[in-house]
């Protein structure tokens, strides 16, 4: 088991590698960022929940 710590209360900059698909959607597939030891970690992303058509301006 891997014991990695990430400080969810400050705002962190994450690569994302996603998937543009022809009708313009993208997916995302793996989340790239440095954990609090600066060691730099991959997350392969199973399922998302698509919110763009609700309207909302949020940054996730």
């Amino acid at each position: 088991m891997m014991n990695m710590s990430v400080n969810r209360k400050a705002p962190q900059k994450v690569d994302v590698i996603c998937q543009h698909s022809v009708d313009g959607t993208i997916i995302p597939l793996r989340v790239r960022m440095t954990d609090e030891d600066g060691q730099r970690q991959m997350f392969n992303i199973k399922e998302y929940l698509d919110v763009s058509h609700k309207g909302l301006n949020n940054t996730l």
